[in-house]
Order: C-alpha cells, then structure tokens, then sequence
C-alpha cells in the first residue's frame, strides 16, 4: 500500500464520542502522541482482534476506509493487506478488526498507518504505529480474586483482580451470578470491581476473560446486619494526591484506608471544577484545559468521615490546531419573502458543521448540520465549523421573513455551486412547483394529496416530513422527493392541493434539564447515569413529586413516547407503513400519546402492530417486545459488539431473533449470566438504559 500519495485528510486516532450528534472518523495533527496502543487482545472465535486505545477524541464520524490504514502480519511473516472480506469496526476506546479467515494458535502483529495533513492536498507526513502482538496460542487467566467475602450492609468495596499478559481490560466481564441486582450492587471497570451491600443475604459474583470463559473465578458474598464488630477505619489516603492529565484521557483515583480490613459504607468524589474532570464511579475523565482539586470523601460502617485532596492538571492533548475556515451560507442575512431554505457548506469534508437557531454559541453539543435549514420565521443562526479541538469563527446569520404578498421587498437571489449543481432560493424552487401543479387535473391533484397525506410522518423536529417508503409512485412520477417536501412545508403550496392540515407532522419538543434531581434516584442508583443522561438530553421528565420512579413497570404510551423522541433525534423518521394501516390499529387520535404512539407504529411491521393494538396505550412493554420494535425499527443492521449468549429461558419466546440482536448489538443484558426474563415488564430505569446505548449506537451509523 502506497500510503505517502494518499491525499486524505485523516489520521488514525480512534475514538466515539459519546455525546456527539454522528458517527466517528479518526484524523487531526500531532500524531506523535496522539494515538496510543494500552492493550490488545483476541475474542473467543480467534477471527476478531480489537485494540485498545487511551483516550477519546470528540469527532464526529465520516466513512472513512480504515481498512485502507490496517496491516497485519502472521508468525512474524511480511505485512499484507486486510481483503474486501476482512473489515474494521471503531467504537468507543476500541477498534475490532474482524479477519476471514481463523488464525488460531498464530502469533498477530498489525501494523496502522496514518497521517498529519495540514490540508486536504498537500503538506502530509505519515506515521506508522505497531500493535503489541496478538498471541493466540496463549490465553487470559484470572488470579487473586478472593473465594469468599463477608460483608456489612451498606458496605462498599473494591474488588481487583490480577490476570496474565495475554488478556485485555475490554475482556473482563464481571457478573452477579446469584442475588438479585438492586441488593448487592455491582458496577464493573475492567480489573475493578466496585461491589455495594445493600442488604443481608448470600451472593454470588464471578469474573472472566470472554476469550477464555474456563478462566471464570467466583467469589461468594455473604452480607449480614451492621454489628458492634465492625472494623473501622482510622486513616486513609489516596493512590496519588497530584495528577497530570490530557483532555480525553481517563485515569482511576482510589482511596487507600487503614486497617485495609476497615468495613466501607461510602465513597464520594467531590470536584471543584466538573467542567475539567467529571467522575464516573471511580474514574476521572479530562475534560477540557485548566487545574481542579477532587476531594474524596469515605464513610466507614460506624459513619465515620475522612477526606483526602487531589489537585488535577490537564492540558490540551493538540498542540498545534489547524485554523479551520467560517462555513458560508447560500443565502446571505436579509429579508425574504416567504420561507426559505438554507444551504451551509465547509471547505473541507472532515470539518462538521453545527449551528444554533435561538441565538445562542454553537458548539459540538449543538445542532448538527445535514440537511437544509428551513427557515419560515424571523430568525438568528449562527454556526461554526469543529474539526476535532480546532473550530472557526462563528458565522451570524439574521433573516426576516415576511408573508409572501408583501411583494414590494425583493427577494435577494444567490444562486452557488455545490458539487456541481446549481442550487436554487425557496422562491424558484416553489415557482417551478406552481407551474407543475398548474398542468394537473383537479384528479390528479386529489390522488397527489392523498397519497402526500398518507405518507407524511406523524412527527419530527419541525419540519413536515415525507417518508419516501410509503409515498404513493404517482406522486414520484410527478415531483421528487425534494419537491415534495417543499410541498408539505409550504403553506401556499398545500391550499393548492388541499392537502389536510391536520395530518401534518406534530413537532416534539424536547426540554433538556442540566441537573437533574429525582428523590428516589440515589448517587448509588445502577441507572442513575442513563437517567441523568435521558433527562439532560430532554427524553424524560421526573413525576410531579420529584420522583422519578425507576422501578415502575411501563406503558405503551410513556414507552412509545420515549422512543420516538431519541428516533426522531436521530432522524430516524422513515414510515414502513402508511397512514391508513397504522390508523386501523391506533385509533385513539384524542389520546395524548397518539402522535408518537403512531409514529412508532408506523415503523413496525403490521403483525407486531396488531400485538401493539391488543395492549392498548395503557398495557404493560415486556423486555421481548421492546427487542422486536427495536430490531424491526433498526432493520437489524446495529453493528455488533459481542458473541450471543445462549438464554435459557428465551428458546419458546416469538421474539428469540429479536432478543439475540439487542444482547448482540449490546443494548440489552440478561438478569443473570442464564437468564433475559423476556416476559419481564420494562421499568423506567431499564428503559433509560436502554435509550442511551442505543442513542449511541444510531450515532454511530
């Protein structure tokens, strides 16, 4: 492979951003440090690798071939080139090479070539970067976890094992194999971890390379009543009281106490500043530039208090950031007449563009641009290009938008160039569509209009939106797709075929809460970290007593609801099923959930409907219903992330397929290492869970 000639613009420095509104691609300048290998290891069929990394770097995702970037060498033979059936998979820390061919016993060393491009043509180097090697004749072990424990309630401890060379952080998987879950907490981290005894009883937790499931080790956990015999604790450090980070990189702070038998009720991370370090359990993630202290607070089982300081410096990770140029808009700031549709562009593909519509500063967090903006009221934009931790100036666009009889004010007309296509202002486009509509009969107008109707979403963001799936062929014979939604989205045009109003899309309203604080949703909580999540991306709301009620067992209403706010965040809007269809099984259009409710539906093939139909809006979800809507709203084309794993109690469900692909796809867990409990109801709190890995992956596609 002749990599030096590549005039791309990338650099292989892998990481999925978490909160960002796409997929991943991997490139910036100052490879050097950038991308480093902390462990590599191989999955049980000895046909998939993944590579470690030690840091995120928060990009957005563009298709790029890493397959063109990756090596691999067997046995300490030549490098060669991964085939067209061989590919490569990014996401999160982790990139898994998947090979055709099994290379069981062999010794694999890959080889990832990648680049620092000041511009998308010329001013290239390249660096190399050489894995560790895979050894598959040698396989993980687990060593050093204990094979009994005795606990108090509310007791929390730190279990950290040992394992040989050959295994991988990302391969330790850690179960409560017996007990049930909201009793004896526990809340894995690699080689680490953090066990809460919430109540007195036996149990059971266990640990594994799932490259090598014999290496399985259990500890049996016995949690009894507080008693006078408590150890408690009478100093207690932390493993390190000045650290120096780089933005992305993530770091563990454990506390150290004294006597190392002292019985721990609770440990508390407090930081000074969160917008450079956030915690989550025990883990620090560097944020952004700046110095904070963590103060770490441990509680023994006799309620005694100590804390320990931590000062935390982080630094910028890029050094040297490329200025990157202002997007420019196809219409300039002014006054229009009637609605317009806003066309943004960057004068390099790598660059992400995001903008703001109430005024405020863009950042990665906000809106991210793929479409047209449609632009019907007085309005400020502003957007800005990111391209990794280097952005432009911010572009301020001010428009007016008057009704379309005030012909005194002319309409300002930029026609540009955008690969190669002429793009036209609102005004043309919509006149164009007049003189189309003016050669139909008053039938063909009628047939137009029906089909529309039956096709137009029941929700969105905004817009009026068209599912090109079910719109009627007489329709796209007449006008494409684009004009089409030009059609539902202008008023004008609508009255000339008569189109319904009432069918129109009804926009969701999402209304993020920065911090949320639910009563019942303790710092401990398993789900506490999705729930914040939904809530602060504006999924969810608590109950009016402040509570949130994690345990609460779901509705098809509140689920559908839920649902159709992360699907249509994600633009996943196209129907399966037409209006009529979906309105014989949803009838209730008085219902406060219909929209979304049809919405949801209308995605579902019709014999999952009529199921959806016999529960009505105030039946129970069950875990192996939620899979199937999940897996036929998806098409099934989630990227997978583990082997399956053979349930016991899920072989006579209808909904088998659809459970292996969400457990596949890592959206969804067993009870236990034997058990889905697929007739189980959905709570509150699983489905936050559920919603958040799954906002992740649709980012990811």
């Amino acid at each position: 492979m002749n990599y030096k000639r590549r005039a791309v613009s990338i650099c292989l420095s892998i990481l999925m951003f978490l909160m960002t509104f796409s997929q991943l691609i991997v490139y910036a300048a100052d490879l050097g440090s950038e991308f480093i290998i902390i462990s590599c290891g191989a999955k049980s069929n000895n046909k998939e690798f993944h590579l470690d990394f030690d840091r995120k770097i928060d990009i957005p995702l563009q298709s790029i071939p890493f397959e063109e970037y990756v090596q691999y060498s067997v046995d300490d033979g030549s490098y060669q080139d991964l085939t067209l059936e061989d590919y490569v998979f990014v996401n999160n820390n982790r990139m898994d090479i998947f090979l055709k061919n099994p290379l069981e016993g062999k010794k694999v060393k890959f080889k990832i070539e990648s680049f620092s491009i000041i511009d998308e043509y010329n001013s290239y180097n390249t660096n190399e970067i050489i894995s560790p090697e895979i050894d598959l004749s040698q396989i993980g072990e687990i060593k050093n976890l204990p094979s009994a424990l005795s606990l108090y309630e509310n007791e929390t401890i730190f279990l950290e094992i040992e394992t040989t060379e050959y295994a991988a952080t990302s391969d330790i998987k850690w179960e409560l194999e017996s007990g049930e879950e909201d009793k004896l907490i526990i809340i894995p981290n690699g080689f680490v971890c953090q066990v809460i005894a919430k109540r007195t009883g036996m149990y059971t937790v266990s640990v594994y390379d799932i490259r090598n499931p014999k290496s399985k080790k259990t500890c049996n956990i016995t949690v009894k009543a507080h008693d006078e015999k408590a150890v408690s604790i009478q100093s207690m450090t932390l493993d390190d009281n000045r650290i120096e980070m780089k933005v992305g990189n993530v770091r563990r702070l454990i506390p150290r106490v004294y006597p190392e038998e002292a019985n721990i009720k609770n440990i508390v991370y407090y930081v000074e500043d969160p917008a450079i370090i956030s915690v989550i359990n025990n883990e620090l993630i560097a944020e952004k530039k700046g110095s904070t202290k963590i103060s770490v607070e441990v509680t023994d089982i006799n309620d005694n208090v100590f804390t320990a300081e931590c000062i935390v410096s982080v630094d910028e990770y890029v050094s040297d950031k490329p200025v990157l140029s202002m997007p420019v808009a196809s219409l300039p700031s002014g006054t229009y007449v009637g609605p317009q549709s806003l066309y943004l562009e960057t004068d390099n593909r790598l660059n992400t563009i995001y903008y703001t519509t109430d005024g405020s500063e863009p950042n990665s967090g906000s809106n991210v641009y793929r479409n047209a903006i449609y632009i019907d009221k007085d309005v400020t934009i502003k957007a800005i290009a990111i391209r990794n931790y280097s952005k432009s100036d911010v572009l301020v666009l001010n428009y007016k938008i008057l009704p379309q009889e005030d012909n005194e004010i002319i309409q300002p007309k930029e026609d540009r160039q955008d690969s190669g296509r002429t793009i036209k202002s609102a005004v043309e486009a919509v006149e164009e569509i007049k003189e189309i509509i003016n050669k139909l009969t008053k039938d063909k107008k009628k047939t137009i209009a029906k089909e529309i109707e039956d096709a137009l979403c029941y929700t969105s963001l905004g817009e009026n939106i068209v599912s090109e799936n079910v719109l009627g062929e007489f329709t796209k014979t007449i006008f494409s797709m684009e004009q089409v939604q030009i059609i539902v989205n202008t008023p004008e045009l609508r009255t000339l075929f008569g189109i319904d109003e009432s069918k129109l899309s009804k926009q969701v309203v999402l209304t993020p809460v920065d911090e949320p604080q639910f009563t019942d949703v303790t710092e401990k909580h398993w789900a506490r970290e999705p729930i914040k999540r939904a809530s602060q991306m504006g999924l969810v709301a608590g109950l009016p007593d402040g509570r949130f009620a994690p345990a609460a067992p779901l509705k098809v209403a509140d689920t559908f609801t839920f649902l159709d706010r992360l699907f249509v965040l994600n633009q996943v809007t196209e129907m399966k099923l037409p209006r009529t269809t979906v309105e014989k099984y949803i009838t209730n259009k008085e219902h406060w959930a219909f929209s979304s409710m049809a919405s949801i539906a209308s995605k579902l093939s019709e014999e999952t409907l009529k199921t959806i139909s016999n529960l009505g809006p105030d039946g129970d979800i069950s875990r192996e219903l939620l899979c199937q809507i999940i897996y036929e709203i998806t098409d099934g084309k989630l990227e997978p992330v583990r082997d399956e794993i053979a349930f016991a109690d899920i072989e006579n469900s209808p909904y088998k397929e659809a459970i292996n692909y969400c457990v596949r796809v890592g959206l969804i867990s067993g009870v236990d290492s034997c058990h889905m409990a697929p007739k189980k109801d959905l709570t509150r709190a699983e489905l936050m869970t559920i919603l958040i890995r799954l906002h992740k992956k649709l980012r990811q596609r």
